[in-house]
């Protein structure tokens, strides 16, 4: 006989579960009354997966992240309610990212400085900017049109 604790409820899963399959999930969701969302979370009150998906970003996470109303849970929530024969607030069960898992940006310190000399920089990597040797590269490709056009012209009689 169905149990209907979980009426009203739209639960969807996501990644893999410890111990559970998606559907050893659906199946004790609907036991409990509650509708089982596979692919569209759209209207989803609950979402059950793991930390390590909440922190990697999955896309079902972010999904359930916009909508609005929807609390990412462990599986946890979903024994405990099983267990009570009623519905569980989410509390100790709701997942949320945990920011020392993710990559730091490194320190500016530790980004290593180019060593091509700079526009404004000498031939010996100084910051004088009156005696700049290099040219931007729009400049050198103008000088060598004008170039090779005066040697054409000259070779082809037109003076």
């Amino acid at each position: 006989m169905a149990q209907n604790w979980l009426s009203g409820l739209v639960i969807a899963a996501c990644g893999n579960i410890p111990g559970s399959t998606h559907d050893d999930i659906e199946r004790m969701v609907e036991e409990c009354g509650a509708k089982f969302a596979a692919m569209d979370i759209s209207d989803c009150t609950h979402l059950v997966t793991t930390q390590h998906d909440v922190d990697r970003g999955a896309k079902k996470v972010i999904e359930a992240g916009s909508v609005s109303g929807c609390q990412i849970v462990s599986v946890g929530w979903l024994h405990k309610a099983m267990k009570n024969n009623q519905s569980q607030k989410a509390g100790k069960f709701q997942l949320h990212p945990i920011r020392t898992s993710l990559k730091k940006a490194p320190e500016p310190s530790a980004v290593k400085q180019s060593k091509k000399r700079g526009l404004d920089s000498d031939a010996e990597g100084g910051g004088d900017e009156s005696r700049s040797t290099k040219k931007p590269r729009f400049v050198q490709t103008v000088s060598l049109k004008v170039r090779t056009a005066i040697v054409d012209r000259s070779y082809s009689g037109d003076s």
